[in-house]
């Protein structure tokens, strides 16, 4: 049964992690571990404590970075985000590199906002906070996922038929983003891609498509503060934009950034692998049924 709660908090996108669920013990201490191997393998190479610490550091927050997307992406299955948070350090500690957080953060937000999580929109506080984040984001060169924070946001509005309350929102938000791309550091210069990346890029995707389309067309997860269940159609639109993201930015922005984005393709595979286990656990159980 679905319930307003009594106060409306500050904030209806944050998420705080609750050590009660196994799922938040689990993330904590993959991102712990992470974070140390990240900073011990750093360490080896380059006897640089301070950048071993930072490196460590990015690693771990890149496998909660994973998590969370893929909690977003996929709320009915825990499964999808252990193999997310799984997969990003990995990848990570394989090039010896580290994503780009702040790019991913502003998604991961917008990905909230449109999932709305919480059972609830966004509210004053967090829209000017979002904000000052896509100029945050714009400013420093992200121009593609301002883009796409932007698509979220119309998105949300769409389905809400909210035009009136979210419009001057939507437009406050184009107008930062606007005056932030002009005078920011933007580069729109073609980025050099080799065959193999594209070709691994084209295969992930394929994978992942696979998976949005034959993925159960439901949603049972509840909102946090709502109780209520959460919008399939909110769920399934953040999954199309959010793999339609990383293409584009894996594509547009060049070899070199490809790993910025990599929790963001942890947690959209974590969501494919789920997916077609799920599959063929069904199609098992379906063949069993038949055989007696």
């Amino acid at each position: 049964m679905s319930q307003q709660p009594a106060k409306i908090p500050p904030s209806t996108i944050g998420r705080p992690i609750d050590l009660r669920y196994a799922s938040n013990v689990y993330v904590t201490i993959v991102t712990v571990v992470a974070l140390i191997v990240g900073g011990l393998v750093q360490l080896l190479q380059t006897h640089d404590f301070g950048q071993s610490m930072l490196y460590g550091g990015g690693i771990g927050l890149s496998a909660f970075f994973a998590w969370a997307l893929a909690r977003e992406l996929d709320p009915d299955y825990n499964r999808s985000a252990v193999i997310a948070a799984l997969l990003a350090p990995v990848a990570l500690l394989l090039y010896g590199m580290t994503a780009n957080l702040l790019p991913l953060f502003l998604i991961m937000l917008a990905i909230r906002v449109l999932n709305r999580s919480t059972g609830l929109p966004p509210t004053l506080l967090d829209r000017f906070a979002i904000l000052v984040l896509l100029g945050l984001v714009v400013y420093a060169g992200h121009w593609l996922a301002g883009i796409f924070a932007l698509l979220f946001f119309i998105t949300d509005m769409l389905l809400a038929r909210a035009f009136r309350q979210s419009g001057w929102w939507i437009g406050s938000a184009i107008t930062v983003f606007v005056l932030t791309f002009l005078i920011g550091r933007n580069n729109l210069q073609a980025s050099t891609f080799s065959d193999t990346n594209v070709l691994i890029t084209a295969l992930l995707s394929a994978i992942i498509l696979v998976a949005l389309l034959l993925a159960p067309k439901r949603v049972t997860s509840v909102g946090d503060l709502t109780n209520a269940p959460l919008n399939f159609r909110r769920i399934h639109s953040a999954r199309w934009l959010t793999l339609s993201f990383v293409v584009a930015y894996s594509v547009l922005s060049g070899e070199t950034t490809v790993l910025d984005v990599i929790p963001l393709w942890a947690s959209l595979l974590g969501f494919a692998i789920n997916a077609l286990l799920w599959l063929k656990l069904l199609s098992r159980r379906l063949a069993n049924d038949a055989s007696r």
